[in-house]
């Protein structure tokens, strides 16, 4: 009997040894593939959502964290806007958005990367009627208010997902809350040296 158990044992062992290395050898082969993708789908996404020549990192140290976000230039090397990342929590976790905010101020446009939501609630965030609304309100406002119409904002929040809606809101307000913040410190920002089109340094 406890041979056998003995046996069961150290074949399990054995069985799961081997699939952890063969997890462990395909997640190094495809997981450089994976970040290379996310890299470009990015890359792509900033370039749609505030169209520039050439982006830039901005990086500064404020109250023990790292602010970091893209700077972009136009052919002459002036400064187009800035590019942020914005994580804000939704029902389901956090909302990874891109968010792309011109020279004066404005919203130009965004981006979702990915987001957790409750699929036909949350995750119409990423619906062509939702996107065309704001796309509308980006259009028409020169100064929205990113809240809900529920909270005295302009954003038609998606039905039974007010707490999917309200978050989106917060990191439209937080990327438009950090440009503000840094707006001198941008405009005043010098162009990359090379000439990286589409790219970014």
């Amino acid at each position: 009997m406890i041979k056998n158990m003995l046996k069961t044992g150290l074949f399990l062992f054995i069985v799961s040894a081997i699939s952890g290395l063969l997890l462990a050898y395909s997640e190094s082969i495809t997981g450089p593939i994976i970040l290379e993708n996310q890299l470009k789908a990015e890359l792509e996404a900033q370039n749609n959502i505030l169209p520039s020549k050439a982006f830039k990192d901005f990086n500064v140290e404020e109250a023990g964290k790292t602010v970091n976000f893209k700077v972009g230039f136009d052919e002459n090397n002036k400064v187009t806007g800035a590019v942020f990342k914005v994580s804000p929590r939704g029902f389901g976790g956090p909302i990874n958005t891109l968010v792309g905010i011109n020279a004066d101020g404005k919203v130009t446009g965004y981006k979702i990367l990915s987001l957790s939501e409750t699929p036909g609630l949350g995750s119409k965030l990423t619906s062509e009627k939702f996107t065309e609304n704001l796309k509308t309100l980006l259009a028409l406002n020169s100064s929205p208010r990113f809240k809900v119409k529920k909270d005295g904002g302009d954003v038609d929040a998606i039905t039974a997902a007010t707490i999917s809606s309200r978050a989106f809101c917060v990191g439209l307000s937080e990327a438009q809350n950090t440009f503000n913040t840094y707006k001198t410190q941008i405009l005043e920002y010098k162009a990359p040296e090379a000439d990286l089109t589409g790219g970014a340094k």
